[in-house]
C-alpha cells in the first residue's frame, strides 16, 4: 500500500457514553475535518449484538473484539499505510463491509481498548481517557442509546448492570495510561436523572503533567484573574495522583462565556490553532445541540496537546514512541 508522511497518533478512550465522539469532534473543528481520519474501535467487534446477547459476553470483553487487529491497523496507520477496517453498525447492532481508509495528518483513534496493550499504547503520540462522574455518565449512554441506537430505557439500564465487571477488570485500568485524565462533574444541586432540560454547563477536571498546561493559563488559574473579587473560574493546582505529582486545572462551569472564550483565544493564538470555530459544541437529550465554555476549554487543550506531539513529530526531531515507562499521568 502507498504511504503518506508519518500523521500525529492520538487516543481518545474511556468507557461507553464518556464524550469520546463528542471531544473527536471539537479536534476536527479545529485541525479540520479534512485532516483528521477518526477510527472508531467499536469497529473491531467479533460478535454482533445478537451474538452477545446470546453467548452472555459484553462489547467490553476483549474476547469480543479483535485485538490482534486493532494493534496491526494502528500501527500500520502510525507508519502512513492505508488499511481496509471492519465496520460494525450500531444502528442495527450488526457487522457491515469492511471498508478502505488512508490515513490523514491526525489520526484520531477512539473506543473502549486504544490502552488495552503495550503494543497499542506505544503507537500513541498523545493518549486522552475521559473518566465523567459515574452517574453522568450513565446518564450520557442512556440519552445516546435511545436516541441514536434504538436502544429501549431498560435495555441500556440492563446492559449498564451487565457491564459492571467487564468496565472494572478491563475498561477502568487504562486510565493510568493516559497522558490526560478529564473529568467532567456536575455542579452542586445537578441530577440528571430528574429530566431537567434547561442547559447547564458542566464542571472539568483536566490532569496531567504540570508542564504541559500553558504558562499563562496556569497563572491565570493561580491570581484569580488578578481582582480577588470572587473566586476564580479557573483554579490551578499540583497534586499527587497515583503516587506522583500532577496539575490540576479546574474549569468551573459557570465561567462567563466571553472570559472563556477570551482565555481559548490565548492558547489557540500560542499553537497557531484558529480560534473563531465554534468549539465546545455538544447534543443534549439526543437530539438539542448546545454548546459550553467549559468542553470549548477543555478541546483546546488537548489540541494544544496535539500541535506540541506534531512538533515533536516534524523532520528532524524525535519521532519514534515514548518508552513506556514515560507515559500516562502518574508517570507525569
Amino acid at each position: 500500500m502507498d504511504r503518506h508522511p508519518r500523521p500525529v497518533m492520538v487516543a481518545i478512550g474511556g468507557d461507553s457514553g464518556t464524550g469520546k465522539t463528542t471531544l473527536t469532534r471539537g479536534l476536527a473543528d479545529l485541525f479540520g475535518a479534512e485532516n483528521i481520519l477518526t477510527l472508531c474501535l467499536d469497529d473491531y467487534h467479533t460478535l454482533d449484538r445478537e451474538a452477545r446477547r446470546r453467548l452472555g459476553i459484553t462489547a467490553l470483553n476483549p474476547v469480543a473484539n479483535n485485538i490482534a487487529l486493532m494493534e496491526d491497523h494502528v500501527w500500520a496507520l502510525r507508519e502512513g499505510r492505508g488499511i481496509t477496517k471492519p465496520v460494525y453498525d450500531h444502528t442495527t447492532g450488526t457487522l457491515a463491509a469492511p471498508e478502505a481508509v488512508e490515513p490523514r495528518p491526525l489520526v484520531v483513534v477512539r473506543g473502549l481498548f486504544p490502552l488495552f496493550t503495550e503494543r497499542l499504547r506505544a503507537a500513541f503520540d498523545v493518549a486522552v481517557w475521559l473518566d465523567p462522574d459515574e452517574e453522568l455518565k450513565y446518564h450520557w449512554k442512556l440519552q445516546r442509546d435511545v436516541a441514536q441506537r434504538g436502544h429501549t430505557v431498560e435495555g441500556v439500564i440492563r446492559q449498564i448492570v451487565e457491564r459492571q465487571e467487564d468496565v472494572r477488570r478491563y475498561i477502568l485500568p487504562q486510565r493510568a495510561h493516559a497522558d490526560m485524565l478529564i473529568r467532567f462533574l456536575p455542579p452542586p444541586g445537578y441530577f440528571p436523572h430528574s429530566g431537567r432540560r434547561e442547559a447547564v454547563s458542566l464542571n472539568v477536571q483536566i490532569r496531567q503533567a504540570a508542564h504541559w498546561f500553558p504558562s499563562e493559563l496556569r497563572a491565570l488559574a493561580l491570581d484569580g484573574q488578578g481582582n480577588g473579587a470572587a473566586p476564580s473560574p479557573l483554579r490551578y493546582l499540583c497534586e499527587v495522583w497515583g503516587g506522583r505529582t500532577v496539575g490540576r486545572l479546574d474549569i468551573d462551569g459557570t465561567i462567563d462565556p466571553a472570559l472563556a472564550a477570551q482565555i481559548g483565544g490565548r492558547i489557540a493564538a500560542s499553537t497557531g490553532l484558529p480560534s473563531a470555530r465554534p468549539l465546545g459544541v455538544y447534543v443534549d437529550g439526543g437530539s438539542e445541540v448546545r454548546r459550553s465554555a467549559p468542553l470549548a476549554l477543555t478541546q483546546l487543550l488537548v489540541a494544544h496537546r496535539v500541535v506540541a506531539a506534531r512538533a515533536a513529530a516534524s523532520p528532524g526531531a524525535a519521532t519514534g514512541p515514548r518508552e513506556e515507562a514515560r507515559r500516562g499521568v502518574h508517570a507525569g
